[in-house]
């Protein structure tokens, strides 16, 4: 009986490997890894038993030290597998590279030899045909569980005019008695049971019953300013502190970008089984290429060790494809630009993006471009 099967190598990246088999949609796909890589192409076989329970997923393990061991375990499978009955696509994405080269020994002209980059064109290395792979059937959540995570975000359209009004009154308060705001903001961010906290005559209270903030703030300069305010909204309290609002100003920018399909923000990464959050992401837009862009907001960053941080967190759960940017209020001073551009994230500044439709119209420019480069292995 005629069987379509699919090779992959599996290495540090899952997704092109899941993304290549959902493409080639085999009737039987194994994944070949090392000692190393096994976790790798064991989330890869739970996702597609789950998704996909028509494919036979069988895993192959070869040594990533011993050549010789590898081109024997090589040759046997193409001794099977390479039946005049069967169609075999090797998938040479991950793996090592001994590895490609030997299967292109022992499968060359017996089998197609494929690769998946990072803009999801699949190209046969024989013919170097190529075809885009539509991964619109690969959500947020199955990316993340490729790395053995699971992640919970807020989808952005659940955001309603009740969070608009409360930011732009956020921003009032704010601008009132910046200093005063970020004290209290802070402490209450880090304090949870804390319902109320005062500083330099300005005060936040959190009023359970009616579920709403009641802010009262002053500023004593050239000019006095009272402001006295309830702030009741779906999302009031992750708008208010942990800079929320700036977030939500930053998802409604990228709501505009003609390229998203899909946002989300406040996403918590869990290890899989656990409720542990071990990371954390502000927004995520999925774009109509179905590449994602992890997007980081911060008012200014004080401490650059938070740009390695982001970094590494997209690198670990994004995988070599996504992208990742900075936005802050302001432009960056000089310590942190320096980094961002030495660790190759672009940033930019939102209030130079709203200065007129010209500028945004430059940004969303700006992403196009960035999207669509091919990221340095």
């Amino acid at each position: 009986m005629d069987k379509k099967i699919n090779i992959s190598l599996v290495g540090g990246q899952p997704f092109p490997v899941y993304a290549q088999i959902l493409d080639n949609q085999p009737e039987i796909a194994i994944l070949v890894c090392s000692r190393d890589t096994f976790k790798y192409a064991e989330n890869v076989k739970r996702l597609l038993n789950r998704r996909h329970p028509s494919i036979d997923v069988f895993i192959a393990e070869l040594s990533a030290e011993d050549n010789l061991q590898a081109d024997e375990a090589i040759r046997a499978q193409c001794a099977l597998y390479c039946k005049p009955s069967n169609t075999v696509t090797v998938h040479v994405a991950g793996g090592t590279k001994p590895w490609s080269i030997l299967y292109a020994k022992h499968f060359g002209g017996k089998a197609s030899i494929v690769f998946i980059d990072q803009n999801n064109v699949i190209w046969d290395l024989d013919t170097l045909a190529q075809h885009r792979f539509d991964s619109s059937s690969i959500s947020i959540p199955d990316t993340f569980a490729l790395q053995g995570v699971t992640v919970k975000s807020t989808p952005f359209e659940s955001y309603d005019a009740s969070d608009s009004e409360c930011v732009r009154q956020i921003k009032q308060l704010r601008k009132c008695n910046f200093r005063a705001f970020n004290r209290i903001t802070m402490e209450l961010s880090q304090h949870p049971n804390l319902t109320c906290s005062s500083a330099d005559q300005c005060s936040i209270n959190w009023d359970a019953e009616q579920q709403l903030y009641e802010c009262h703030f002053e500023y004593h300069g050239k000019f006095d300013k009272v402001i006295d305010r309830n702030l009741s909204a779906t999302h009031v309290k992750h708008l208010l502190l942990n800079t929320g609002w700036f977030e939500y100003e930053v998802a409604s920018l990228l709501q505009q970008w003609p390229m998203t399909s899909q946002i989300v923000m406040n996403a918590a990464i869990n290890y899989a089984n656990t409720t542990r959050t071990v990371n954390e992401l502000d927004i995520i837009v999925k774009t109509r290429h179905d590449k994602l862009l992890f997007v980081e907001c911060k008012t200014q960053i004080y401490d650059s060790t938070a740009i390695d941080k982001f970094n590494d967190v997209v690198k670990k759960y994004g995988g070599m494809g996504s992208k990742r940017i900075f936005i802050t209020d302001v432009p960056l001073k000089d310590l942190p630009r320096d980094k961002c551009e030495t660790s190759g994230i672009p940033h930019f500044a939102l209030q130079q993006i709203a200065q007129s439709d010209e500028t945004r119209q430059a940004f969303f420019a700006a992403l196009d471009a960035y999207m669509s480069n091919i990221n340095e292995r």
